[in-house]
């Protein structure tokens, strides 16, 4: 499976340069008992205890990468960015270099540590990316692939994308968006007025999971009543022609109540003829006790 990442926004062209790399053993390989200071050309010191420096380079510009792999888990890479040719004559623009290890040279990481104890190693080729004097990428883009081996899971190749990168004076804002998600669950469902049913998962996922069909007759009031509100075909009502919302030219309303459809005139009307009735047959119960009484009372 192969993941999809898009680099985009702006790398600084005026970034500062190392002019001078200060360590006790002498190399500019930067350990924890081997601390490399570098002079920048911008006049600032920066000590650095990881990573590879050599003079005429930049400090890497760091950003990180939220890859998924195909069981959803998720890995946050470190990529990074060195300005490693400098243009100072301003004719044949600068060159970075796109690795995942401070050290530029190399095509592996050390190792990422994950929340579940796994250990993820993402191994890139460096990449040369090429600017010329307007700020354009030359070269450097194309069929660019990360590699995450990670022991929970099988291999994931995430194919690199640096079209949208620019280089101007001014701020590095380099960030990266990928496709794929984490694992989520189904956490709500709505319906919209051409009954498109959209689902909502827990890792901020929309997608469309159904959609509501409508059923017309030729002649509707030909179905057959089965109770519950439900109705069934008939020879009378004629074949059910289904379509959607939009294609039968009707809306649904989500997330109402329907109001009642009972026409109050005629119920009114049905209740008075009803208590007539019953006023009516009341009254000549009354009647015949009465007439039953007085038969009795002529006996007596």
């Amino acid at each position: 499976m192969t993941a999809q990442a898009t680099y985009a926004n702006n790398l600084n062209a005026s970034v500062a340069l190392i002019t001078n790399i200060s360590s006790a053993d002498g190399s500019g390989n930067a350990t924890s008992t081997n601390p490399v200071t570098v002079t920048l050309s911008d006049g600032t010191t920066v000590t650095e205890t990881t990573g590879s420096y050599t003079t005429g380079h930049s400090l890497p510009v760091t950003t990180t990468l939220t890859a998924y792999d195909s069981l959803g888990s998720t890995h946050n890479v470190p990529v990074y960015f060195t300005l490693t040719k400098s243009d100072d004559t301003g004719k044949t623009g600068n060159e970075w270099t796109v690795s995942v290890n401070q050290d530029a040279t190399k095509d592996a990481n050390d190792g990422i540590k994950e929340t579940d104890g796994t250990t993820t190693t993402a191994t890139l080729k460096p990449v040369t990316l090429k600017f010329d004097t307007n700020g354009k990428l030359t070269s450097g883009s194309g069929n660019v692939t990360l590699t995450l081996k990670n022991g929970s899971g099988t291999d994931q190749s995430v194919t690199l994308n640096f079209d949208k990168l620019t280089q101007y004076a001014g701020k590095s804002t380099i960030n990266a968006s990928a496709d794929g998600n984490a694992a989520g669950t189904l956490s709500s469902v709505s319906v919209d007025s051409s009954g498109i049913i959209t689902g909502t998962y827990t890792n901020g996922v929309k997608q469309t999971e159904a959609q509501v069909a409508v059923a017309q007759f030729t002649n509707a009031s030909g179905l057959t009543k089965t109770g519950n509100s439900l109705y069934q075909d008939s020879n009378n009502s004629g074949t059910a022609n289904v379509k959607t919302a939009a294609d039968l030219g009707v809306t649904i309303t989500p997330s109402a109540l329907e109001m009642s459809n009972v026409d109050i005139a005629n119920e009114f009307s049905d209740m008075i003829i009803t208590q007539r009735g019953f006023q009516s047959n009341s009254k000549i119960i009354t009647v015949g006790d009465e007439m039953l009484e007085t038969v009795i009372n002529m006996k007596r």
